[in-house]
């Protein structure tokens, strides 16, 4: 459920920030249950944590560039 509403992120639409928001207090969640709940799950969860931020500073100019108040919002 908490990926599938950081992935909804991506549709312009009135819900996306409480999707988001939605979607980091579920996994922060999830990661308070502890290491034998959050094991299996850890893949996927570095992996959704890794394409929440520019991968290099070329992708963070030019998100800079980009930077309409949407996406700054969303990406907060």
């Amino acid at each position: 459920l908490a990926e599938d509403l950081l992935r909804a992120a991506n549709q312009n639409s009135r819900l996306t920030m409480a999707r988001t928001q939605a979607g980091w207090y579920l996994l922060g969640a999830c990661m308070a249950l502890g290491p034998t709940a959050v094991r299996p799950h850890l893949p996927r969860l570095i992996l959704l944590w890794r394409n929440a931020f520019p991968r290099s500073t070329r992708e963070l100019e030019a998100e800079k560039q980009r930077g309409d108040a949407f996406t700054w919002q969303v990406r907060r």
